[in-house]
C-alpha cells in the first residue's frame, strides 16, 4: 500500500513538472466556486486517488487515542466521476468507487478490496447576484456491498475486514461563493446527509479560500461533518453490535463527527485540470485520527460558456456606447454615439450592466428615439432588472 501511494504522489510531480512548460488554456478556470456548475454541453471526467492513513482514534466521547505501536489502517480510494451540463446552471454527476482497507497489528494484518458505491447526483446553480452565486446540490450513494453484525461485545472474525458503512446515503447540500477580487474567491458548504449502517444523520460542511494566480489556484480551509446526534446506541455504548473494522473507528460509529484543516494546488493545461490536497484531522468523535492525502486529474471539454455566448452575441451588434444620462424616471437615456457613428433613429439597443469582473447583463431595451451627430437619445422600451438604469451602463445597437 505505501509503495503504490508512494508511486502515485511522484507520478503527480512529474505530471506537474511536465506541465509546467507548456502554455495553459484560458478556457479552463485553475479553480471553481463550490457554487459554480460546469458549462451547457460540457462533459467533464474526473479521476480520483484519496489515501487515508490512521494515527489513531477518537472515542464516542471526542476521548484522542493513539494506536499501540505495531498496529494501523490505511484506507485507498479510487473514484471515476462524470459530469454533463444539461444547461447553464444544471449538471448531472455520475461516478463509482474502488476502495482498499489495510488493517494491522502484531497479530493480524488483512487487507479487503473490491467495489465499494456508485453514486449520482445533480447540481444547480442559481443567476449570480452581484459578487455572490449560490447552489443547491443533491447526492446519492449506493455501496454494493453488506456487512455482517456480530453480537455486542464479541470478537470479530479475524479474516474479515468491511470495506466500510454498508447501505444508501443521501446528501442535500448548499453551496455560497463570495468573488472578493477577480483572483480570490471565498466558498462555503452546508448541508444534510443521511446515512446507512444505522447511523445518525449529520451535517457536511467547508470552508475555504483560494488564491488564483495565473494557472495556479492555490486553496486553504477546513472541513467536517457534525452529528445530529440521534444514534440509537449513544446511551449505550456497550449494546452496538461489532462488525469487522479492524483497527479503525471510521466505520459503525456513534454520532460520528470530524474536523480537518486543508491546503491544496491546483495547476490547469489546456483542458485538464491537476488537483492535489493535504489535510490532518484535528479533532472529532467516533472517528480516526490521521491524515489524508488526495490527487484528482479533471478533463473538460469546455462546452459553451456564458462568456462565449456573450462574445457571439455581441457581434451582432454594430454600436457600443456609454450612457452619460438618464432621465428621472429612467424613461430616457443619452449615450456617447451619434450619427457620425452609424446610430439612426429607429434604431434598436440593449442595455447592459457592465462591471470589473466581466458581468454583462442586459437590463433593458431601447430604440434610438433622437440622433444628433455625436449623440442620441434612447427611449427605454422595456426593462428587466428592477434596479435603475445609472449612468456608466453600456448600450450596444444593431
Amino acid at each position: 500500500m505505501r509503495q503504490l501511494v508512494f508511486g502515485l504522489i511522484c507520478f503527480s510531480f512529474a505530471g506537474f513538472s511536465f506541465a509546467a512548460t507548456k502554455k495553459a488554456n484560458d478556457s479552463l478556470s485553475p479553480y471553481v466556486p463550490l457554487s459554480k456548475t460546469i458549462n451547457h454541453r460540457a462533459f467533464e471526467l474526473k479521476g480520483l486517488v484519496n489515501y487515508f492513513q490512521s494515527s489513531g482514534y477518537f472515542d464516542e466521547t471526542g476521548a484522542a487515542t493513539s494506536f499501540n505501536e505495531g498496529s494501523g489502517f490505511e484506507k485507498f480510494d479510487l473514484e471515476g466521476n462524470v459530469s454533463y451540463g444539461i444547461s447553464d446552471q444544471l449538471q448531472m454527476d455520475l461516478g463509482t468507487r474502488y476502495r482498499q482497507n489495510h488493517s494491522f497489528n502484531t497479530n493480524v494484518d488483512i487487507v479487503s478490496s473490491g467495489l465499494e458505491s456508485y453514486t449520482a447526483g445533480m447540481k444547480y446553480s442559481f443567476e449570480p447576484v452581484g459578487r455572490w452565486t449560490f447552489a443547491t446540490e443533491l447526492r446519492y450513494l449506493q455501496t454494493v456491498y453488506s456487512n455482517e453484525d456480530f453480537a455486542a461485545g464479541s470478537a470479530t472474525p479475524t479474516n474479515q475486514l468491511v470495506l466500510g458503512d454498508t447501505g444508501p446515503e443521501v446528501s442535500i447540500l448548499g453551496h455560497l461563493s463570495w468573488q472578493r477580487k477577480k483572483a480570490h474567491f471565498f466558498s462555503g458548504t452546508l448541508g444534510y446527509r443521511r446515512l446507512g449502517n444505522s447511523l445518525s444523520p449529520e451535517f457536511p460542511w467547508n470552508l475555504e479560500t483560494a488564491y488564483i494566480y495565473n494557472s495556479w489556484a492555490f486553496i486553504g480551509g477546513i472541513r467536517g461533518v457534525e452529528s445530529m446526534g440521534s444514534s440509537e446506541y449513544k446511551d449505550s455504548v456497550t449494546l452496538r453490535p461489532t462488525q469487522a473494522t479492524g483497527e479503525t473507528h471510521l466505520f459503525n460509529s456513534i454520532n460520528r463527527a470530524h474536523r480537518e484543516p486543508f491546503i491544496g494546488v491546483n495547476y490547469v493545461i489546456d483542458n485538464f485540470r491537476i488537483e492535489m490536497k493535504a489535510a490532518h484531522v484535528i479533532s472529532g468523535v467516533s472517528t480516526d485520527l490521521g491524515n489524508e492525502f488526495q490527487m484528482a486529474i479533471l478533463y473538460n471539454t469546455g462546452g459553451s460558456s456564458l462568456s462565449e455566448k456573450k462574445v457571439e452575441s455581441f457581434k451582432e451588434y454594430q454600436i457600443e456606447a456609454t450612457i452619460l444620462k438618464i432621465s428621472p424616471r429612467n424613461t430616457f437615456a443619452k449615450i456617447d454615439q451619434g450619427s457620425a457613428n452609424g446610430v439612426e433613429k429607429g434604431m434598436k439597443f440593449d442595455i447592459f450592466k457592465t462591471d470589473y469582473y466581466g458581468g454583462n447583463e442586459m437590463v433593458a431595451t431601447a430604440i434610438a428615439y433622437e440622433v444628433g451627430a455625436s449623440w442620441s437619445i434612447l427611449k427605454i422600451l422595456k426593462t428587466y432588472k428592477d434596479a435603475p438604469i445609472v449612468k456608466g451602463f453600456t448600450a450596444r445597437g444593431r
